[in-house]
């Protein structure tokens, strides 16, 4: 904070400065007035100006007061250049503002958005960034620029969200420390507390994707976007408006909704905007400065420049507005304010995810269950071959279908945690993404019905075994087709699905491979025991034929 005192006895000299780079909610300092610039009687103004930093706005106020004549003339005699010092309270000698933490011009990439640094975050996508000093004027900071668009993005621009709520597209200059109110109502007061001169300051940043859908940048501690402070935005042109906000995105990060936007914000000067570059390519663009050490932040509410950030991006397909929705665009990064450096971190992928559920469920249903059931069907091939007591055919017959089992129930939880649908919100894909989960769903209940009825079966002589046979074998029968079903909804939304996008052939080839080559050989051996016992049969009618004969003659 920086405080300059001031006489209206002396316009325009600044008689004293006090300087302090802990933020406080109050400072003091004495003034001393030249006796040239008293004169008995009349009024003495004293102006107090403050900012927390060399830059961005000033608080003001100001007190008059009279000089008395008895100890202005006591004080300022003939002859008296200065105002006696007194020994035990001797005047606060002017403190120098904190130098500006070090930064290594050649650590980062210039930016072309005028920033200090910048980091290509590939595809098109980049980050940009500026500790302390002046905001920069570019494409998305100009306040006339931003309203002088095509689009006219302006305070009065906004857009509804799920939840009804209408957020502004552009934030007026929140000051730090002087609780101005944003255009969109909210007001960013400043911090407080002891931190050191490594927590104090401002931070600038702009985002900035190809995509005309929204975009976001965030603060978190995990590389993930849940339990993170994130800058979202967007422009529709279709109706003619934008939004930019802070939200805070809970553990659930794919339930997202208007009551997950911050009020008050811990950001100000935030604005989105919007380019139709060469190629036809569009590119959003959002910026925002906010304060190293800001309360009103969920999962950040004090940076510092002694470790690195940790920053999350995402950025939506073409035309895709509503936040929640899948973003093929995403990644993470470390920024350190110290040095400028910075360095990508590996997030894991929704992609990664959902070929992680897809592969356990083919294996599991394409493969491993259908193959068990072929064992069961065509335990002939097995004879009367043992293993510990039992035949092996049912002994393989059991540890595939449990090893199936393992896979489908793996597959399962880890969609109900990890994908869209279910505990997580609602699924992708629109009505076929509901019809697979439901699918999938029922299907876990007819496994783990079949699976106990397997346990439970009674014995081969008892009385009831024939209707146990019929119902554990139909049931199976219906629970294979079923999933095979549910296998292939979820390839034709994944393939459908903007964050997916996943191919046709990668996936129906290999698993209708497997279900293929599995029903032909079930077909073939069906038809061949069935040759059998009409062989067999008419060699047993040919044999008794010839007894018959021999018999007669």
């Amino acid at each position: 904070m920086v405080t300059t005192l001031t006489s209206s006895s002396c316009p325009g000299l600044s008689l004293n400065r006090f300087y302090s780079s802990m933020p406080a909610l109050n400072a003091s300092s004495e003034l001393y007035v030249p006796c040239q610039n008293v004169i008995p009687g009349q009024n003495l103004t004293i102006s107090v100006s403050s900012a927390v930093s060399p830059v961005g706005s000033f608080l003001q106020a100001s007190t008059t007061f009279s000089l008395d004549p008895t100890c202005a003339n006591s004080k300022c005699a003939p002859g008296v250049i200065a105002p006696p010092q007194n020994p035990a309270t001797p005047p606060k000698p002017p403190r120098p503002l904190p130098p500006a933490p070090p930064r290594n011009a050649s650590a980062c990439a210039p930016s072309s958005l005028s920033y200090e640094c910048s980091l290509d975050l590939g595809g098109g996508a980049s980050v940009h960034w500026t500790l302390d000093g002046a905001e920069p004027v570019n494409i998305c900071t100009d306040s006339n620029a931003a309203q002088n668009n095509a689009l006219g993005l302006n305070a009065s621009s906004a857009s509804s969200l799920s939840g009804g709520s209408s957020l502004n597209s552009r934030a007026s200059v929140s000051s730090a420390g002087a609780n101005s109110s944003t255009s969109s109502g909210s007001s960013v007061a400043p911090g407080s507390g002891a931190e050191s001169s490594s927590n104090t300051g401002m931070l600038h940043m702009a985002f900035q994707a190809p995509t005309s859908g929204y975009v976001g940048l965030g603060f978190s501690s995990n590389t993930k976007m849940a339990n993170s402070d994130v800058v979202f935005g967007f422009v529709n042109n279709a109706q003619q408006s934008a939004m930019v906000n802070t939200w805070y995105t809970e553990s659930s990060y794919y339930s997202m909704s208007a009551s997950n936007a911050m009020s008050p914000s811990w950001a100000s000067r935030q604005a989105v905007t919007q380019q139709q570059g060469s190629g036809g390519v569009t590119t959003t663009t959002i910026c925002f400065t906010r304060l190293m050490h800001a309360p009103e932040a969920t999962a950040s509410p004090l940076l510092t420049t002694s470790q690195p950030l940790t920053m999350i991006y995402a950025a939506a397909a073409d035309g895709v507005t509503q936040f929640g929705a899948p973003h093929p665009v995403r990644g993470a990064f470390s920024l350190d304010m110290s040095s400028g450096q910075s360095q990508h971190l590996s997030v894991f992928n929704r992609k990664d995810e959902m070929n992680i559920h897809g592969a356990l469920m083919s294996v599991a249903w394409a493969l491993l269950l259908p193959l068990g059931t072929l064992m069961a069907r065509q335990k002939w091939l097995f004879g009367e071959v043992k293993l510990f007591g039992r035949h092996i055919w049912f002994c393989l017959h059991m540890a595939v279908q449990i090893s199936g089992m393992i896979c489908f129930i793996v597959g399962f939880v880890y969609a109900w945690l990890y994908l869209p649908g279910a505990g997580n919100g609602d699924p992708t894909g629109g009505q076929v993404g509901k019809t697979h989960q439901v699918l999938g769903t029922i299907i876990m209940g007819l496994a783990v019905l079949q699976m106990t009825l397997g346990f439970v079966r009674p014995k081969p002589d008892a009385g009831i075994r024939p209707v146990w046979n019929m119902v554990h074998h139909n049931l199976g029968r219906i629970t294979i087709l079923s999933a095979w079903v549910t296998i292939y909804l979820g390839v034709y939304m994944a393939h459908g699905d903007l964050a997916y996008q996943s191919d046709y052939v990668t996936w129906l080839c290999p698993i209708a491979a497997s279900m293929g080559t599995l029903v032909i050989v079930d077909v073939v051996l069906s038809l061949f025991l069935a040759w059998s016992k009409d062989h067999r049969d008419s060699m047993q009618v040919g044999k008794l034929d010839c007894r018959v004969h021999h018999w007669h003659h």
